[in-house]
């Protein structure tokens, strides 16, 4: 077996999504975290509008691997779009 293959078959199951969700945890929690020890960094507010929508994202396309219901998939996508309106309108300059 090949490198793209093994690599593919990965991301076609099941296994390996919990670790993904957990890694966009860390990265959330570490990202806050930063700002509130520093007060440094990115905002909150688009920091979890950011991460949110790619987490998001992310349950919709593991909500469709899974082969769960549809409606789960379409609800993380709206929840995703809800995000990504918040988060631009944190970054839009009047």
């Amino acid at each position: 077996m090949d490198a793209l293959t093994l690599w593919l078959n990965a991301f076609s199951t099941v296994e390996l999504l919990p670790w993904i969700a957990l890694f966009i945890v860390l990265e959330l929690l570490v990202l806050l975290g930063f700002w509130f020890y520093f007060r440094r960094g990115v905002a909150p507010l688009a920091v979890v509008a950011n991460v949110g929508a790619g987490a998001c994202l992310f349950g919709a396309l593991w909500t469709s691997i899974a082969q769960w219901s549809q409606v789960f998939i379409v609800v993380l996508l709206l929840l995703s779009l809800c995000f990504h309106v918040i988060d631009l309108r944190s970054r839009w300059q009047s």
